[in-house]
Parts: C-alpha cells; structure tokens; sequence
C-alpha cells in the first residue's frame, strides 16, 4: 500500500488532500466537537497541516500525539501553533515540542482524525503493525473517530484482531463513509 501511495499521489497530494478537507468540513461531528485530536502527515498520508491551522485560527482546541520513548507510547499534547510548537519527532513525523505538558484526558465527544495504511468501508482499519494508535485510542474512549484516506486506500476486507478499534467514519477526496 505505502509503495502504491508513492507512486500515486507524489505531485497531487495536496491537491487530492484539499478535497478530503472540503469534506471533513461537512461532517456534522466537526460543528460540536470540543476537542480535535488530529496527526502530522507521514510520508504519503494525506496532508493535514493547512487544514489544522485554520483549526487553530478558529480557536479550536487541538490535540497531536508524541512519541514517548520510555513508554513506548503515544501521548497527547495540546498544541496552539504548528510553525512553533511542532518538531521532527519519531521516525521524522512532526510532533509537539518536548517541554509542552502531556494532556491527562481527552473530553468524550472529541473528533479524533486517525491515520492508517488501509480502511474499509465499515471502519476497519489497518495500521503500521506495531499497535501505537490502537493502544493511543483505547486509552482515550467515547471519542468520534474518522478514518482519513485516499480513495485507493479503501479495500473492502481487512485482516482484523479483537483489540483494534473501528472508526465511526472513513473519509477519503470522494466520499464519507458511516459505519
């Protein structure tokens, strides 16, 4: 799947990553959602930074993980700007500085946008094999969780185990799907 995404969207990624943000917009889950819990793009995953910034410029409280070496865990932290509060962290992904706080609960109701290799339509997710945001997800319950995709990471079967936790939308540039 990683190879299929380099080859692509190499030169249209932002272009492509546009129209998943137009709808993202629409999602009703957005209008009331008290916190966004949201990545940095990594490698071929759709880009999300210009759409976290206008986040921000809204005043939207927003959540990014970071890496924690000694727990070989994610954490989350709040972050108030991406020029400034944003540094190369783990395996190069862009994660929030080392002095900001760790949040200590995430609000029931928060948008957790959620990347992944692979997606069905009904929210079965595919990760990177080492269980980092499954663990990430399970710490923090009652949240609204999406799935973000291109269109070509939509396979209609994945392999699945009992821990991983399915998404409540996928959305990719050319549909939102409910499960």
């Amino acid at each position: 799947m990683a190879a299929l995404l380099a080859r692509k969207y190499p030169s249209r990624r932002h272009c492509v990553s546009e129209e998943l943000w137009r709808r993202l917009d629409a999602l009703p889950a957005l209008a009331d959602a008290p916190v966004i819990v949201a990545f940095c793009a990594f490698r071929q995953e759709p880009e999300l930074q210009p759409w976290l910034d206008r986040r921000l410029a809204e005043g939207r409280r927003l959540l990014l993980p970071r890496f924690n070496a000694a727990a070989q865990a994610y954490e989350l932290v709040r972050i108030a700007s991406s020029a400034g509060d944003l540094t190369p962290g783990f395996y190069g992904i862009p994660e929030p500085r080392a002095d900001l706080p760790p949040e200590s609960a995430v609000p029931a109701g928060a948008l957790w946008l959620v990347p992944g290799l692979a997606f069905t339509p009904r929210g079965l997710r595919l990760g990177r094999g080492k269980g980092f945001y499954d663990r990430l997800l399970a710490a923090h319950p009652g949240g609204r969780l999406v799935g973000l995709a291109f269109d070509c990471q939509i396979l209609p079967d994945l392999p699945h185990s009992p821990w991983d936790i399915p998404m409540d939308w996928v959305v990719t540039p050319t549909r939102s799907m409910p499960r």
